[in-house]
């Protein structure tokens, strides 16, 4: 998972921790006319662009090491003489 992937999902726990506190302050009477509308707005949609960019990313790294065609793993000494058992290509 990358960083920016991670800070959206917690910017988008941030967001809906925030909206039960507006729905808690507009139930006591407690509240900022347009202070939640802007900050949940705010914190929601941004969260949202992060999580979008993580994915893109994510996909973005996954093409990059799929591009560069390399081995999973080399092999340094075969302990098999491929010429008696005619392994060799």
């Amino acid at each position: 998972m990358s960083i920016i992937f991670g800070v959206g999902l917690i910017m988008l726990f941030i967001a809906i921790v925030m909206l039960c506190y507006v729905l808690i302050s507009f139930i006591t009477g407690h509240y900022t006319p347009g202070w939640a509308s802007l900050m949940l707005s705010m914190w929601f949609i941004g969260s949202i662009v992060l999580l979008a960019i993580g994915v893109v990313g994510i996909y973005v790294g996954k093409i990059y090491i799929e591009v560069k065609k390399r081995p999973l793993y080399i092999i340094n000494e075969s302990l098999v003489d491929c010429t008696e058992h005619n392994c060799c290509d």
